[in-house]
């Protein structure tokens, strides 16, 4: 197969011709709600504080400046920290709902898939070879880019309630306006958040040797019937067991307490959120270097786990004698479909987790960060006062329980059904059955000689890099001080 034998997204003025007679077909009409309720909430949000809060700056604009006034002499408006942002997000959003606002027919012939898309600035149309296709996805738990939602309001609310909470009762301060418009501005803006995060998305993606073809929609009109009608045209679903010739089975039940059963992404996600929490709002043991992007890192890695399952109860299969393989997953709204043609080898093995940029980035951050600071605490640690004695020792253990923690999430394996196509391996996760301190079990019980050498690669290369960084934030330390 090469890339010239059908066009992704092909682009038409005229009215297009299949290349094949339609047999199934849906009509998908979508709009983005979840960007036009956020954008709208925003919006008014930012209205309401420049308002409010006015934008004029010092004493002799004081009547442009309104409620919003800095007591110090020529300060800018509140609404600038508090309300600009808001507002250009909100206005953004909505516009964005205005322009991704289009119509696709979703179709299947004899021998193709069809994506016939029209929208405000373009038409295009996909036909991808149903033999050419390997993997077949189409879910609404993918979180993708909207990370970057929790990275922008977790650390903006987090910030302006640090300046805000502390002017309630305020001797020097004529009403509590100011404080209060802060807090409305924090809780709309962790609102909009949810909405945008939270609120399904269903997502599709077919993959080939050289192609694949990615469809974000948010349909108006895609009822339970309907969206039966999708999983039939790709063959996602599954179908009872009377009405099918192969094998249809779930993973063994787990047994264990709620507690157990939690994945160790929301452990370390909450233990994470909570120590820079304290950490800003009662000043002990970390910076605010720390605590906004711990804060957004601890939230990102709580909804991974919400968003994921885990649980094998929420996992069931389908092989059939043809070489393919269905997957159907359901957690309350969300869900995904699988579904993999070509079928090599399908089996359960522990493996690491796969990490992208942002696990990479996020926990290099916070082990440098707190790391530095809590060397430079020792180094510069005031022996007269036992409460700050006692707050750096804390801290230090709070600093070694979080690298472990995240040593545990980089260099420990977890329970995988590994899926092997002609060209895709592809592994599903159902089971984070880790403990805090394995990856140092498996250490001095020498389990790496029992271990393939791509497992012993993959381990040494992480345990070896995170240890890197700690001993290099040390040294920084030492040489500065």
């Amino acid at each position: 197969m090469t890339k010239q034998e059908y066009t992704i997204r092909k682009k038409f003025k005229s009215p297009p011709k299949y290349t094949e007679e339609v047999m199934q077909k849906v009509d998908i009409f979508s709009q983005t709600y979840s960007r036009l309720i956020a954008g709208f909430i925003l919006t008014i949000l930012g209205m309401l504080e420049l308002i409010v809060l006015g934008t004029g700056t010092g004493q002799k604009t004081l009547a442009a400046v309104g409620h919003g006034a800095w007591m110090i002499l020529g300060g800018f408006s509140w609404f600038y920290l508090i309300g600009l942002m808001p507002l250009i997000i909100g206005i953004s959003l909505i516009f964005y709902y205005i322009f991704s606002i289009f119509s696709c027919r979703v179709a299947k012939s004899n021998n193709f898939y069809i994506f016939h898309e029209k929208r405000l600035n373009r038409s295009t149309i996909t036909e991808i070879p149903i033999n050419k296709v390997e993997a077949i996805q189409f879910r609404n738990n993918f979180l993708g880019p909207k990370k970057i939602w929790i990275l922008i309001f977790v650390p903006f609310s987090i910030y302006i309630l640090q300046w805000g909470i502390p002017l309630f009762g305020q001797p020097r301060a004529e009403d509590a306006i100011l404080p209060t418009m802060i807090l409305i501005s924090a809780i709309l803006s962790l609102i909009s958040m949810i909405i945008l995060v939270l609120f399904p998305q269903d997502y599709l993606e077919l993959v080939t040797k050289e192609n694949y073809y990615e469809f974000w929609f948010n349909p108006r009109n895609l009822d339970s019937s309907a969206k039966e009608l999708l999983n039939q045209i790709f063959g996602t679903s599954l179908v009872k067991v009377q009405d099918q010739r192969g094998a249809n089975y779930a993973l063994k039940q787990d047994t264990s307490s709620i507690l157990k059963k939690l994945p160790f992404r929301i452990k370390i996600g909450c233990f994470i959120l909570v120590i820079s929490l304290i950490s800003g709002f009662v000043e002990i043991f970390f910076a605010n270097s720390f605590l906004l992007l711990a804060s957004a890192y601890g939230v990102i890695l709580i909804i991974e786990g919400l968003l994921d399952f885990k649980d094998p109860k929420n996992i069931r299969f389908y092989q059939d004698n043809q070489k393919s393989l269905k997957i159907e997953m359901k957690k309350g709204i969300y869900y995904q479909n699988l579904k993999f043609n070509k079928l090599v080898e399908s089996s359960e093995q522990e493996h690491f987790k796969s990490l992208d940029l942002f696990d990479i980035f996020f926990s290099s951050y916070l082990i440098v960060v707190a790391t530095l600071q809590t060397t430079f605490g020792w180094v510069y640690l005031d022996t007269s006062s036992v409460a700050v004695i006692l707050d750096m020792v804390f801290t230090t253990i709070l600093l070694i329980v979080m690298i472990f923690s995240i040593m545990t999430y980089f260099c420990i394996e977890i329970q995988v059904k590994k899926i092997t196509t002609a060209n895709i391996d592809y592994k599903i996760q159902y089971s984070e059955k880790r403990k805090m301190f394995d990856f140092i079990k498996k250490l001095c019980k020498k389990e790496l000689r029992h271990e393939t050498d791509d497992k012993n690669r993959i381990f040494l290369i992480r345990i070896g890099y995170l240890i890197s960084i700690i001993v290099l934030s040390i040294g920084i330390c030492v040489l500065i001080a």
